[in-house]
């Protein structure tokens, strides 16, 4: 099955991952990335939707890192990653799960919602989105030569904007209120991995 109704989803087995390639983010001040989850992995930790490579400063991810669901994105004013991190172990539950990270620069914060729920946001002072390492964005896994961190489950209807995705919108896309295609504004990438 999969939270679309479509009966498909891409199966990863923590030796794949979707290789998308460069986008240049540059200029980006605004980002929001969304994925349907489906794991049991006993995995300490995954990438669902990334653009870093180990080792430099990087750009975003979505993934589960010890414990915690996390959206994170390189502050290049902090020099760190701004981490918005939520501990649960609820969602490894083998059931579909709704998860929409946002770097939004006007409210200079970084957020995580959950099955539609705002569950973790953290600061952010930089201006624009890092892309310094011009690193490819990956599905299922991080970039560095080979495989690291990779995810075990499945994933689906995974989405890149160049905008502030707002709470309405995130509770569209839970409920399937809408199938955002491609004229949706600021969509830059719309993966729905049907298997």
């Amino acid at each position: 099955g999969s939270p679309t109704g479509t009966g498909r989803a891409a199966r990863f087995d923590g030796s794949h991952r979707i290789r998308v390639g460069r986008i240049d983010m540059d200029d980006w001040t605004d980002l929001t990335v969304s994925a349907w989850v489906n794991s049991t992995s006993k995995a300490t930790s995954m990438r669902v939707v990334s653009k870093d490579r180990i080792g430099t400063p990087g750009n975003f991810m979505l993934a589960y890192r010890n414990g915690a669901w996390t959206m994170q994105a390189w502050d290049d004013q902090a020099m760190a990653w701004c981490v918005a991190s939520w501990r649960s172990e609820s969602l490894r539950d083998g059931q579909w799960h709704s998860l929409i990270g946002v770097v939004d620069s006007r409210r200079a914060q970084v957020l995580l919602y959950v099955d539609g729920e705002l569950k973790a946001e953290a600061p952010w002072t930089a201006k624009t989105l890092d892309d310094s390492d011009k690193s490819d964005l990956a599905i299922g896994a991080d970039l560095n030569g080979g495989l690291l961190y990779e995810f075990d489950g499945r994933l689906d209807e995974v989405r890149l904007w160049t905008r502030v995705v707002d709470q309405t919108e995130v509770q569209a896309n839970l409920y399937g209120d809408t199938r955002v295609g491609g004229s949706a504004p600021g969509l830059v990438g719309y993966w729905a991995l049907n298997g």
